[in-house]
């Protein structure tokens, strides 16, 4: 994501804002994607998505959490 921060500051003035999604958001939220983060997406002309998932979160309990999740809003 640093990359791609600086490319956009090279080429452009926008306007940028960080939420947390799918791992780092069930590691402080419990879920892979909350509602405050789905109202900024939607309200954005853009977003920018990385990386959401690792090994961390790999579970075969299907009741767990899953950074994936957060793909899905």
């Amino acid at each position: 994501m640093g990359a791609a921060r600086e490319l956009l500051a090279r080429i452009g003035d926008f306007e940028l804002s960080e939420h947390a999604i799918g791992g780092a958001s069930i590691d402080a939220h419990g879920t892979a994607l909350t509602d405050d983060v789905l109202d900024a997406c939607r309200g954005s002309d853009a977003v920018l998505l990385a990386a959401v998932g690792g090994p961390r979160w790999d579970t075969t309990d299907p009741h767990a959490p899953r950074p994936e999740q957060g793909l899905l809003g």
